[in-house]
């Protein structure tokens, strides 16, 4: 196409290819400008709404479940409003599980970087897997929310925007290097169980909390520190004891319970009956893990007592011992009990057989073979390292006293052992549900036993283990 130059009045203009394609460009480009325009004004449309309705506006649905407004924890999502508005908080959370505390702070987190793309985060959950997941799930909130992801800092545990901000996830216990967070979050501090339980686990993690992750907090650093409870002595026990100088407390502290004290349940979709079922797997873990008041050891674990005048006519047998011997065959105390559970009432339980005797190795094994007789099947044993070679020799005794016994390593202590049984016999009394382990009215070993079981807060006894 030719150029024109001086064309006369009136008369129309031709343009170069080149023109034409630059008109082209900056017509688009001026598209989307205004299209970014109104991605820019919807997002901070969006992050201006309070947590509550952020949540729900930005995660419409969540593992196929609609998303409402957690009004549930509306004190903890506010804690993220707080923050937004200036406010430095140092807060301890506790609540159930399967209550929505990671959405709260997750989508707190993801929001606080759209507003402020320059501030850095630290999150630091109890595994490098869950950390880096949790991290995963926040980058993508944050890309959904506009903000821009450095190409040479967009590692999935390690995340950073140009105008230096971002989040670093670590594990409880892992190193937290850089700058100094504006947010600190540690999230899910015990793994399980086992770990909460033992005190070196305990003493690690506080140690890493006040040495290494509360180390990168500065003046303004707003420090969150929220998970189910597992141990009185865990690391929000600790940390609720914390002070001031001027003797006022260090953290504010937020507990929620699944089950409020006029007896409705926290959050509607979690209801009674759903939390009665799980206060039955566990008396323990309810009272710590739901209830956000976890009971010391000192505490009894069974309470109260069921009696039985006839067994079921239908049941199935199941034996377990606990004897006091290293491969020296060391006198002391061993026991061994009986339970069969009603066939057509699944978790009904009746004890019928206990012994609990001061002998050597093999009078004890034949104590057990006299049992068989009449109440066939295997011996279950939790066993210690040295008590493996007892269980094999207690098989490799002359046959007409050598019992059949399954060894299996105890991997959690008799107090964790325990919990499942103390549920079954405790019931929740008050609801009215009672327990589900019966014993005879009359038996020779009936009051010692029920002495023994009656005492047990955890630390050692023969026929609890």
């Amino acid at each position: 196409m030719s150029s024109s130059s001086d064309s006369p009045q009136g008369t129309s203009r031709s343009f170069t290819r080149w023109e034409l394609q630059q008109q082209a460009r900056a017509i688009l480009a001026l598209e989307g400008l205004e299209q970014l325009a109104g991605r820019i004004k919807a997002t901070a449309r969006l992050t201006d709404l309070d947590l509550l309705d952020f949540i729900p506006a930005v995660t419409p649905i969540l593992s196929g479940d609609v998303v409402e407004r957690p009004e549930h924890f509306a004190e903890f999502a506010h804690v993220f409003d707080r923050i937004e508005r200036g406010e430095v908080v140092k807060v301890l959370f506790s609540g159930p599980p399967q209550f929505g505390k990671t959405t709260i702070v997750e989508h707190g987190i993801a929001r606080a970087i759209a507003r402020r793309p320059f501030i850095p985060v630290v999150y630091a959950s109890y595994g490098d897997d869950v950390a880096s997941a949790k991290s995963r799930e926040m980058r993508d909130l944050a890309r959904k929310l506009g903000v821009e992801i450095r190409d040479d800092a967009d590692r999935v545990d390690d995340w950073l925007t140009p105008q230096g901000g971002g989040l670093r996830a670590r594990s409880v216990g892992g190193a937290v290097t850089g700058q100094p967070a504006k947010i600190l979050v540690v999230d899910d501090i015990h793994k399980n169980r086992a770990q909460a339980e033992s005190a070196l686990s305990r003493q690690t993690i506080y140690d890493w909390f006040t040495s290494v992750a509360d180390a990168r907090a500065h003046p303004n650093t707003s420090v969150i520190v929220c998970s189910t409870r597992w141990h009185d002595d865990d690391l929000i026990g600790r940390l609720s004891q914390a002070r001031k100088p001027d003797g006022t407390p260090a953290y504010e502290y937020l507990q929620y319970s699944a089950i409020k004290d006029d007896g409705s349940p926290l959050w509607t979709r979690r209801p009674v009956e759903f939390l009665d079922e799980k206060r039955a797997l566990n008396e323990h873990d309810w009272w710590s893990l739901w209830m956000g008041r976890p009971r010391p050891r000192g505490d009894r674990v069974f309470k109260g007592l069921r009696y039985y005048d006839k067994l079921p006519i239908r049941y199935r047998i199941g034996k377990g011992i606990d004897c006091a011997y290293s491969e020296s065959t060391k006198s002391c105390y061993s026991a061994g009990v009986v339970l069969v559970e009603d066939v057509d009432r699944p978790g009904d339980i009746y004890v019928v057989v206990v012994l609990r005797a001061q002998l050597e190795v093999g009078p004890f094994t034949a104590r057990l073979r006299t049992v068989d007789d009449d109440w066939p099947g295997t011996w279950h044993w939790f066993t210690s390292t040295t008590e493996k070679g007892t269980a094999q020799l207690m098989g490799q005794l002359p046959e007409e006293i050598a019992v059949d016994v399954q060894h299996e390593r105890a991997a959690a202590d008799k107090l964790i052992r325990a919990q499942p049984v103390a549920a079954a016999w405790n019931g929740v009394p008050e609801r009215e549900i009672p327990g589900r382990v019966f014993v005879p009215r009359a038996a020779p070993w009936l009051k010692d036993f029920v002495d023994e079981v009656g005492a047990f807060t955890g630390a050692r006894s023969d026929v609890s283990d």
